[in-house]
């Protein structure tokens, strides 16, 4: 498991994590995703993917189908924050008016998004779950957290398949982090641009993942 701060909304991060047909544009040594048919276990997806990648010096190439839960909130949020609402207003009635007003102003836990994935077929593990998942930290700052449990099948050089993911995790969490800054940037300049102000002509290049396929010049600019 691994985590990242990354400097744009929630939303902006949801957006990548749920774009599943395209995930193999930014997460690197992912050769292909895309939807599937298929009854899931709960509401969500069914999602297959194909990586590559060196272990030991040999091309390693695996497929697997998996289902996608997405989990909007927190359970219990809302109940939680009525909860607490409730009794403090009941506490409230007895303060003098000048505590009660800087004391009626709840917390609520910050937003949070998560996607849950279980494997359902892959002739290479018989265990692959994870999550991710989004906190909100700030206006525009968010926490992108990544936790899988993998059990290869077949007669996979298990300790060199465990040390390359420890060294993936760290790589996919910084290219999601690009990839979420990259695109909340072009859209900004493209919607400037679309009002006819020609100072956004002078953009900063950007660099094509899918032209370069070069996680160096992404981990360059984070």
């Amino acid at each position: 498991s691994a985590s990242v701060e990354v400097a744009r909304p929630l939303e902006d991060v949801w957006a990548i994590l749920t774009d599943y047909d395209n995930l193999a544009t930014h997460v690197p040594n992912l050769v292909q995703s895309r939807v599937v048919n298929g009854a899931t276990a709960g509401p969500g997806v069914r999602l297959f993917q194909e990586g590559a990648q060196k272990i030991v010096g040999f091309d390693f190439r695996a497929s697997l189908t998996m289902d996608m839960r997405e989990v909007l909130e927190q359970p219990g949020t809302e109940a939680m924050a009525l909860q607490a609402a409730e009794k403090l207003e009941g506490k409230l009635e007895k303060l003098p008016p000048q505590l009660s007003r800087g004391a009626s102003r709840v917390k609520l836990p910050p937003p949070k998004r998560s996607i849950l994935f279980e494997l359902v077929e892959s002739q290479f593990f018989s265990e692959f779950d994870g999550k991710w998942e989004i906190l909100q930290v700030g206006k525009k700052q968010t926490r992108l957290f990544y936790e899988v449990f993998i059990r290869p099948n077949g007669p996979v050089p298990v300790m060199a398949l465990e040390w390359r993911i420890k060294e993936d995790i760290p790589l996919n969490l910084i290219a999601v982090k690009a990839a979420t800054e990259k695109l909340a940037t072009s859209l900004t300049l493209t919607a400037k641009a679309e009002t006819g102000n020609p100072s956004m002509a002078r953009a900063e290049p950007t660099v094509d993942w899918e032209m370069t396929e070069t996680l160096g010049l992404y981990i360059k600019d984070v």
